[in-house]
This record gives C-alpha cells, structure tokens and sequence, in this order.
C-alpha cells in the first residue's frame, strides 16, 4: 500500500515537517498559537545509552514565534518491534497505554482531588503514537530530562537522601493508585468488583499480578506444586549448591508451606494492590536539585523521577520495593540505610499521599501502625520470592514425574549411604543419580543463578525470617487446635499425596535393586526359581 512503512523513523526522518506534526498539541498547552509558529531547525544526535527495546534520539527543536525565538529539547523513543525470535509489541504497547492513557488520567486525578502540591515522578509526555500498519509512526517523545538539569543515577547516589527520594517516588505513584482505585470502588456494583479489579476495569490495557491464592485455589496445581514442592528444592540445590542453606531451610516449612502462604496472602497486602512500575531499580530513576519554600524559608530539596515505562502492571507494592530497596541496602556505608528505616519512611509517605486524597491508611483496612505495615510487605516481599522462583516454575514443569523419581532415588542414595558408613567393610556404591536436564523439565539452563540472585535479594528484604515467624505463628496455633480439624487437615493433606507411592514405586524398587548390585534380570531369575523352590537351592 502506498504510504505505509515497515521501517522505523531514521536520524533523516527527524525534519521540519515531522518536528511541526508532533509538538502541535505541545503547543497548544504552552499557550503557543500553532498558526503562528514556524519551525528554524531541527539538530538530531543518537542518545548515549541506548536500551535493548528502543533506539532513542536526542532532537533540539528551534522554532520562533510572533518574532520570539524559542526551543525544545525531546527525548525521542522509537520502539523496536523484534529482536531476532523475540517480539516486543505487548511491552509497546504498554508503554503507549501508559503514556496516552494511564499517566495522563491519573495526573488529571490528582491535579483535581488532591488537597496538597503533589506531581506524579513522571517526565512530561510530549507525542505518543504506535501504529498497527505504518511502522514509520512509532514513536514515543517525552521532555529531555538532560536539558531540565536531571541526572542519571550512579554508584555516587546510595545515601539516605537518595534513598528517601527515591521512595518518595514510589509513594507518590502507589498512593495515587491507590487513591484512585478508591475513587473507582464507588462506582462498582459488587458483581463487577468480583469479576475484575478496578483498577483493571479503569485500564483494560494493563496486565493483572497473579494471585498466589487464586493460582493455589485449583486442587490440580496445589496438588503439582505440594507433589514437587521437596524434589524442585532439592534440584536448585543441584543445580546451584551455593543454594543450599536456603532450600534446606525451606524444606523444613514443607509440612505447612500452604499456610503460610494463605497467611502472607491474608496479611492485607491486598489492601495495597496498585499501580506499579514493574522495573524500579535505582538505574529507571533521574534526579535534580531543586529550590523549596517554607514559611519563609528557602532550602534544596532532591526530586526525583521515574523513567521506563514498559514493564508497568497492577499488583503489589511489594514488586516495587523488592526491585529499589536491596541495592541501597547492600551499599550501605552506614547503618542509616537499613530495611526499618526504608519501610518506616515509605510508610508515612504513603499515608502523606492518601491523606492529601482525603483518605487514611484505616481506610484501606489497615492499622496505622509502621510496626504492623511493615511485617505486611514484608508478607509481600514473601509471596513475590515464592511466585518467582518456587510456585511459579513448579507449575510450569514438563516433567515432575521425572523430577519426583529423580528425588525418590536420590533419597535411596543417600540413605545406602548412611547404610554404608556404618559397615565394618564399606561396600562399593554407585554415583548419585543425575537430575533431569533443565530442558527436559522446562527450566532455562541459567534457571539456578537466577535462583541465587533472587534469594540473596529476598535474604537482604528479611523474606526467610518472616516465613520463619509465619511458620512459628502456625506451629502455635495447631497446639490449640481441636484433633478434629487435625484430623480432616491431614485426611486433605494425604490426599494431594494419595497416588505418589503407587506411580512411583516400581521405579522406586528397581532403583533400590540396581543400587543392592541385582540387575532386573537377576531379579527375575530368582523370581522365577522361587516358583519352584529352587531358590534356597541354588544358593
């Protein structure tokens, strides 16, 4: 068809003509009369950090008018569509749901409910278009935050004024999420609030966290996930020995690894389901001095801004934080950047935000108490680890099946082997069975430094002492529980097992005869004797 391309927008493309199609609403809102603007000259240059979704550009735009000289400076994206095998539409498209839609109504929101002088951490949005026929469209323009005085982060930026800045941030987006959900609620019949979320009716466009209890609430994948609960445990150890410690320790929860999950999702973390950033690592963050006002004083203040917008979903704060707070925390040159302070100081900007709506943290059905708010996302911090790296890759397994006999066997190993230090003449045994490839299993092979990472992350946000104290808090409570419910919970609890002896339990005996040195022919052999008697005889 003529006019329309498949190749995106060039250094060349950038002229006079596309600079006055695109800031034609720019100037509208900055009282300039489009009739009367005349574009002078476009300047272009590539920008110095490039990122894996996007080409960007640097674009000085001079234009004059009625005889005044004027100019903007824009940060240019233009978004790639694929890279090789893999495809980037759906995080294009997120980014331009977020930039046409999402961050401008919520910026109308607090510009019109909010009592106090707040701005959402967003750059100002300039031009968004992304075409589904003309590739030579796609372009996202937002302000030159260079050319405003903000700053990249650096190694420099791990103090306590960067890190209150930064969640400060945080504050600002989660609370007006929140409040708005709140605005949303009213105007929902009860029905509708079952079928969808709010803040998925308001943004159809987003996706939707996953909820661990509602993913749970289906006796197919509780029985996968408490099935291969043990064996995935033991396997990242294989897989990454450095693991160890922490499998170990989660092992030990396996009795009661369901409650404790029902309790970290019951703990209210609910309650603060909101807009998230989805990438809120320091690095998506810019920041400036600025000049600030009070009662007759002046003094500098730090703002800071959040930049990359395609990973944006609805969920938990908790995916936020986990991503900000554990490089602050791992550089700490002091004890003034610790998990309390940062969590005490996120909990009155959150509630600075939701008050400045009119509303409290009592009116999200929490207490105000940071004590208790803490513990919370702590919770959160919780459910993020298991979805991530224990639920989520159990219920995706090709084969749990091999994965369960790998584990069985490896138990038998382990246990002749026990056997056999205890033996006057230790015997000769075999190698520990090999686990099932990553492939096989439906793991990415760096699957176990991956693993690491986000066990250290979750180490550093206190996550292993609160399932601890969860599984604490259970282990009290079934002290004083009637032995009927005991009953029936283990009654439940066998039956997510009921089959596992029976499917496994030829392989099981096969592997212990092999590993005794009786092949399965000798096996039959004797079997075959026994019939007559001859058994005894020919030994």
């Amino acid at each position: 068809m003529v006019g329309i391309s498949t190749e995106p927008l060039q250094e060349s493309d950038f002229n006079p003509a596309w600079a006055n199609k695109v800031l034609q609403d720019w100037w509208k809102l900055n009282d300039f009369d489009p009739s009367k603007v005349t574009v002078t000259g476009v300047k272009v240059k590539l920008n110095g950090c490039q990122g894996l979704l996007s080409t960007t550009f640097i674009v000085d735009v001079d234009f004059t008018v009625d005889g005044n000289e004027e100019s903007k400076s824009l940060f240019v994206k233009v978004p790639l569509r694929s890279n090789g095998k893999a495809s980037f539409h759906e995080a294009n498209l997120r980014e331009e749901a977020m930039f046409k839609k999402v961050l401008p109504e919520l910026q109308t929101f607090l510009s019109q409910d909010c009592t106090d002088i707040l701005q959402l951490p967003i750059p100002e949005i300039v031009y968004t278009s992304y075409s589904n026929t003309n590739v030579k469209d796609d372009v996202f323009i937002l302000e030159n935050l260079l050319a405003s005085d903000f700053t990249t982060f650096t190694d420099s930026c791990y103090t306590k004024e960067y890190l209150k800045s930064c969640i400060e941030c945080m504050a600002q987006l989660h609370g007006t999420g929140i409040s708005y959900k709140n605005k949303i609620l009213k105007s929902l019949s009860e029905t509708e609030i079952k079928e969808k979320s709010p803040l998925k009716t308001a943004f159809p466009e987003l996706n939707e966290q996953a909820n661990i209890q509602e993913l749970l609430q289906e006796n197919k994948n509780k029985r996968k996930f408490c099935r291969n609960f043990a064996p995935f445990l033991k396997y990242l150890e294989k897989q990454d020995p450095s693991l160890a410690n922490y499998a170990n320790f989660l092992l030990k929860t396996e009795k009661n690894i369901l409650k404790i999950l029902k309790k970290a999702s019951n703990s209210g973390i609910k309650n603060l389901e909101t807009l998230c950033h989805g990438d809120a690592k320091p690095d998506n963050m810019m920041f400036r001095r600025i000049d600030i006002e009070l009662d007759e004083l002046s003094c500098q203040g730090l703002e800071g801004i959040l930049i990359d917008w395609q990973q944006t979903f609805i969920g938990s704060v908790s995916n936020d934080l986990m991503w900000l707070l554990p490089p602050f925390l791992e550089k700490k040159d002091d004890n003034e950047c610790t998990l309390p302070f940062a969590l005490d100081y996120y909990f009155s900007q959150v509630k600075h935000v939701l008050e400045s709506f009119n509303g409290s943290i009592e009116g999200i059905n929490l207490q105000d108490n940071s004590e208790q708010f803490q513990n919370i996302i702590k919770s959160g911090f919780l459910l993020e680890f298991f979805t991530v790296v224990i639920l989520n890759p159990i219920l995706n397994l090709k084969d749990g099946k091999a994965l369960r006999k790998w584990h069985r066997q490896l138990i038998r190993h382990q246990e002749r082997l026990k056997e056999n230090e205890q033996l006057e003449e230790p015997k000769a045994l075999r190698d520990p069975p090999s686990p099932p490839s990553p492939d096989s299993l439906g793991l990415n092979e760096q699957f176990g430094k991956f693993a690491n990472l986000y066990c250290k992350v979750s180490h550093i946000l206190g996550v292993f002492p609160q399932i601890g104290s969860i599984n604490v808090e259970i282990v009290r409570e079934d002290m004083f529980r009637d032995d009927v419910d005991k009953e029936s919970e283990n009654d439940n609890h066998v039956e997510l097992y009921s089959d596992e002896e029976e499917e496994l339990s030829d392989d099981e005996n096969e592997t212990a005869g092999d590993e005794a040195g009786e092949s399965t022919l000798t096996k039959l052999v004797h079997w075959f004797l026994g019939l007559f008697g001859l058994c005894q005889a020919k030994k």
